[in-house]
Formats: structure tokens, C-alpha cells, sequence
């Protein structure tokens, strides 16, 4: 009886222990304030490289698409992953001249990345690398806030 009790016991427990798949698990989105880093590099002949990667209300990485490139010195790069309820569309120029370097929209808002300086500005935008020796490309880093 002893022996029947005991491998009833361990079936019983080896029964438990058989997981369910858990459902799937999306994406999960964050709204609030979201954060946008771009950093372009442009080259001779109106080549530019665009890459950008977009940050939840929780600061989480939620998109980071594949480095956009064209050959035109006018980058277009649409997001919306991660659970992003809109699309965020980014239109990169070659304007070296200041920082009005991009221009957004997201939903119902627009803005540029022109007077950075600005403290109420949503944009915060580096100085130009300039081309080098060692590198042909001229460069800028751009951090930009929006509502999400």
C-alpha cells in the first residue's frame, strides 16, 4: 500500500509539473514622452545615410530600423513598430548650414529640428563632424523628444 500511495504521489506531481505554452506576448508600448536619436552622415554627390532609433515613454528601445540611405541629399524614414499607435515620419536634408537638419511628424504634431538652441525646442542637435582624412563623411547626432 505503501508503494501504490507513492506512485500515485510522484504521477500526480509529474502531472503538475507539464507547463501550458504561455499565451504570446506582444510588444508592449509605453506612451508619454517618447525620444528619437538619429545620427546622419553625409557624403559627396548628395549621398546620406540616416539611422535612427526610437525610445518609449519608459525610455525603452522599441524601433530601430535598418540604416536608410539615398542617394537623392533627402533621406525619408517612416517608423512604426513597437506598438507605435501612429507613424512617425522623418524627412532628413543636407543642410549643413545650422541645425534645422530634420523635419517630423508623429499623429497630429509637426516640428523641426531647427533652433535647437532653443531650451523649448524638442530637439537637441550636434555639431557637424566634419570629413576628415580618414573619413569622407560629415556627421551629426540629433536627440528629439515628442507626445506619444
Amino acid at each position: 500500500m505503501h508503494f501504490t500511495t507513492a506512485t500515485i504521489s510522484l504521477l500526480a506531481l509529474a502531472g503538475a509539473s507539464i507547463a501550458t505554452p504561455l499565451a504570446k506576448v506582444e510588444k508592449r508600448f509605453n506612451g508619454g514622452w517618447c525620444g528619437l536619436h538619429l545620427h546622419v552622415s553625409s557624403g559627396d554627390n548628395d549621398m546620406e545615410d540616416v539611422t535612427a532609433k526610437v525610445f518609449d515613454g519608459n525610455g525603452i528601445l522599441i524601433a530601430a530600423p535598418a540604416k536608410v540611405h539615398s542617394d537623392e541629399g533627402t533621406v525619408t524614414v517612416d517608423i512604426q513598430e513597437g506598438g507605435m499607435p501612429a507613424n512617425l515620419h522623418i524627412i532628413v536634408t543636407q543642410d549643413k548650414q545650422d541645425d534645422n537638419v530634420a523635419s517630423f511628424t508623429y499623429g497630429d504634431q509637426g516640428w523641426t529640428s531647427g533652433n535647437a538652441k532653443n531650451p523649448n525646442s524638442r530637439c537637441k542637435v550636434g555639431d557637424w563632424d566634419l570629413a576628415s582624412t580618414f573619413d569622407e563623411h560629415e556627421t551629426v547626432d540629433l536627440d528629439c523628444g515628442f507626445s506619444c
